[in-house]
C-alpha cells in the first residue's frame, strides 16, 4: 500500500515537472530564440499543426468513450463522451482563429474569448459532477441510438450561444474569472485526492491534463497575448497530456474487457472442476442421442427409398429404368412411376431446394398428393398434367412451409394405345433428352412452366400441357440437374449423356442404365448434389 502511494506521488511530481518545464521553457528567451532560428517562417505550420493534433486526440477519446458506452452503457462514459466533444469544439475554434489569415473567422475576439470560458466552464461543471456523484457504476438508460440526438442538441445549444454573444450580450469578466479558477482548483484537488486515495486511471489522466492545462491558462499572466513561441510550448504540453488521457481510455477499455473475461474464465473453472466426468457423461448421451437420431434417419432414409419405385420396371408396351443417388443421408430429387388405368402410365421427376430432411419431407408431400385419391387429382392425372400442376401450386401455397422453400418438376402420362406422351413442366431444370430410332435426338422443351414456389399470394401461373409422339424403340432420360452438374466429381456434362445414350441406342435398356451408374459410383461418397435419372423406352 505505501509502495502504491509513493508510486502516484511520483506521478504527481512528474505531472508538476512537466508543467514547471513548460513555465521554464515559455518565459525562456534564449529557448525562444533558437527556436524561430530553427524553426524561422514554420512556426504558424507547427502551431497550426499541433492545434490539429489536439483535435484529432480530443475526437479519439470522444470515440473510445462512445464505443464503451455502447457496451458497458455507463453514467461516466456518457459524460466523458460530452466532455470530449466540448473539448474538440474548443480546440476547433482555436484553429479557426488559425486559419482566420486564410478563411475569414465569424469570430471576434471578444466573442471567441466569451465562448471559451463559457465551453471551459461547462467542463469544469461536468468534471465536478462525475467527481461527487458518479463515484460507482451507474447505468444508464439512454439508448445508443439517443445519444447522437443528445450530442447534437449540445452543438446546437453552442451555436445558440455564439449569436447570443454576436448580438453584443456580455458578462462580468471579474466574477466569471472568479468561478473559472475556483472550478479549476476544485477541480485539481478533487481527484488529487481522489488518486491518491483510490487507484482510479481516469483520476490520473484528468489530474495531468488539468496540471498542464491550468499552467498554460495562467502563463503568460490573463490578458497578455500569447507569442508564437509561447503557442508552440503550450500546444505541444497539451498534446502530450492528451495523448496521455487518450491511452488511458484506451487501456481501461481494454482491461474492462479483460476483466470480463478473468469473470469468464473464474466461471469457467468452477464450472469444470470436474470436467472429466462431466464430459464423458455427456459424451455418452450425446452418443446415444446420435445413435437414436441415425437410426431414426436410417428408418427416413428406408422409408423414402420404399416410396420409390423399382429401379427396373417393365409394362406391356413401355419398360423403365430408373436411379436415385443422394449426396447426403436423404434425398432432395424424388420420382414416380404408376398406372393411370389399363393403357396409361404417369411418372413424374422432381428436385426440392436443398437437401436432406426438409427437402425428404417435402418429397413425401408431392408423392401423398400426386398418389391422391381426390376426384380432382385423378380427373386430370393421365390427360391434363398442368390441371395437376396448379392445383399442386394452390396447395402448396396454403400450408406451412418455409418461405424459401421450393421445388421443380415435371408430371407426364403415356398412351400404351396411342405411343403419346403428355407432359408438362414445372420449371424442371433439366430437359428431358429423347434418342429416336431413328437416331433423331430431340427434347421435350415445349412446356417449361413455374416451379412450385411460395408465391400464391401474388401470382398464379399458367401450365401449359404438351405432348410428343413416339414409336418402337424411342428412349426418353428424364433427369434433375444433379446428372450434369458441372460441381459434380464424376464430371458428366449434356453431351456426354447424350454421347452415351446414342452409344447404348441398340443395346439393352439395363446396360445404358449400368453405364450411366458406372461414371457415378467411384464418387458416390463426393456428390455435391443428389443425382435422379429416368429412362423411359416404347416396346413394340
Amino acid at each position: 500500500m505505501e509502495k502504491d502511494v509513493r508510486s502516484k506521488l511520483w506521478h504527481i511530481f512528474a505531472f508538476l515537472g512537466l508543467a514547471w518545464l513548460y513555465l521554464l521553457l515559455a518565459s525562456s528567451q534564449a529557448m525562444e530564440t533558437w527556436t524561430r532560428q530553427t524553426i524561422g517562417t514554420n512556426l504558424s505550420v507547427f502551431n497550426t499543426f499541433l492545434v490539429m493534433s489536439l483535435i484529432v486526440l480530443s475526437s479519439v477519446i470522444l470515440l473510445i468513450n462512445l464505443y464503451s458506452y455502447s457496451i458497458f452503457r455507463e453514467v461516466r462514459y456518457l459524460l466523458f463522451t460530452v466532455l470530449a466533444l466540448l473539448l474538440t469544439t474548443l480546440y476547433g475554434l482555436q484553429l479557426l482563429v488559425r486559419v482566420e489569415h486564410v478563411i475569414k473567422s465569424p469570430f471576434s475576439e471578444l466573442v471567441m474569448t466569451q465562448l471559451n470560458i463559457i465551453i471551459m466552464i461547462s467542463m469544469l461543471i461536468i468534471l465536478l459532477a462525475k467527481l461527487f456523484f458518479v463515484r460507482h457504476d451507474i447505468y444508464s438508460k439512454l439508448p445508443l441510438r439517443q445519444v447522437p440526438v443528445l450530442l447534437g442538441m449540445i452543438v446546437a445549444l453552442l451555436v445558440v450561444l455564439y449569436f447570443v454573444l454576436r448580438t453584443g450580450a456580455t458578462f462580468n469578466n471579474q466574477w466569471i474569472m472568479a468561478i473559472l479558477f475556483l472550478l479549476i482548483f476544485s477541480n485539481i484537488l478533487g481527484y488529487l485526492i481522489k488518486y491518491v486515495s483510490a487507484s482510479d486511471q481516469y483520476a490520473e489522466s484528468i489530474l495531468f491534463v488539468g496540471i498542464v492545462h491550468l499552467a498554460t491558462f495562467i502563463y503568460p499572466p490573463f490578458g497578455e497575448n500569447l507569442s508564437g513561441y509561447t503557442q508552440l510550448i503550450a500546444s505541444l504540453m497539451r498534446v502530450i497530456s492528451l495523448a496521455f488521457m487518450s491511452h488511458a481510455f484506451y487501456k481501461h477499455l481494454f482491461q474492462s474487457y479483460l476483466g470480463q473475461m478473468v469473470e469468464a474464465d473464474k466461471a469457467r473453472e468452477a464450472y469444470t472442476t470436474n470436467l472429466e466426468q462431466l464430459v464423458e457423461e455427456r459424451t455418452q448421451r450425446l452418443k446415444a442421442a446420435n445413435s437414436i437420431l441415425e437410426e431414426e434417419i436410417d428408418s427416413a432414409k428406408e422409408l423414402q427409398r420404399s416410396m420409390m419405385p423399382a429401379k427396373d420396371i417393365s409394362y406391356r408396351a413401355v419398360s423403365f429404368v430408373s436411379e436415385n443417388i443422394a449426396c447426403d443421408k436423404m434425398s432432395g430429387d424424388f420420382f414416380d412411376i404408376y398406372d393411370i388405368d389399363d393403357h396409361r402410365v404417369g411418372m413424374y421427376i422432381l428436385d426440392v431446394s436443398g437437401h436432406g430432411i426438409n427437402a425428404a419431407l417435402m418429397n413425401i408431400y408431392c408423392y401423398h398428393y400426386i398418389r391422391s385419391t381426390s376426384p380432382l387429382v385423378k380427373r386430370y392425372l393421365g390427360d391434363k398434367p398442368s390441371r395437376n400442376l396448379l392445383h399442386l401450386y394452390q396447395e402448396f401455397n396454403k400450408m406451412g412451409f418455409p418461405d424459401e422453400m421450393h421445388m421443380v418438376l415435371l408430371i407426364a402420362a403415356y398412351d400404351m394405345r396411342s405411343k403419346r406422351l403428355t407432359y408438362c413442366s414445372g420449371g424442371l431444370n433439366g430437359e428431358p433428352i429423347v434418342v429416336h430410332r431413328s437416331g433423331e435426338i430431340s427434347r421435350l422443351n415445349q412446356s417449361s412452366g413455374f416451379p412450385i414456389v411460395k408465391m400464391g399470394e401474388y401470382f398464379e401461373p399458367e401450365y401449359v400441357d404438351a405432348t410428343i409422339d413416339l414409336e418402337a424403340g424411342d428412349r426418353i432420360i428424364f433427369y434433375t440437374d444433379g446428372l450434369v452438374d458441372v460441381r459434380q466429381p464424376f464430371d458428366m456434362m449434356e453431351e456426354d449423356l447424350l454421347e452415351l445414350m446414342l452409344r447404348y441406342a441398340d443395346r439393352p435398356l439395363s446396360q445404358l442404365h449400368e453405364a450411366i451408374n458406372a461414371r457415378i459410383e467411384p464418387f458416390r461418397s463426393d456428390l455435391v448434389d443428389d443425382v435422379s435419372f429416368i429412362i423411359l423406352e416404347v416396346e413394340e
